[in-house]
């Protein structure tokens, strides 16, 4: 699997500062919510969306990772993540909407191809 790049890794670290997040799995019919604080885990093998403690988590293939939008989902601030037109997993913000920094970072081209960019 490829490793997290440098956008990516800007924009979930930036999501560390949000507080409490809600993680949403499989908008296509059965879903898992997590919910809790959000951070990155780098290894030697591979790099992961740790919640919480770490018990919960996300292995990641980060070159599947295209794109980040933001806008409003089911009445609730929401960054959904996709692959193409694919839409791999959402976060949602419980309350209130994600800070400017934020929403200025998604809409762009998340991976492009190099893992180093």
């Amino acid at each position: 699997m490829a490793r997290i790049n440098e956008r990516q890794k800007h924009l979930f670290q930036a999501l560390e500062g949000v507080g409490t997040v809600s993680l949403a799995i499989g908008p296509q019919g059965i879903t898992c919510h997590v919910v809790d604080y959000c951070y990155i885990t780098e290894t030697e093998t591979e790099d992961r969306l740790d919640f919480g403690n770490g018990t919960h988590h996300l292995h990641i293939d980060w070159a599947r990772l295209k794109r980040a939008t933001c806008g409003v989902v089911e009445g609730r601030a929401a960054i959904t993540f996709q692959d193409g037109d694919l839409v791999l997993f959402r976060i949602y913000k419980p309350e209130g909407d994600f800070p400017e920094g934020i929403r200025r970072m998604c809409g762009q081209l998340v991976y492009a191809g190099d893992p180093n960019r």
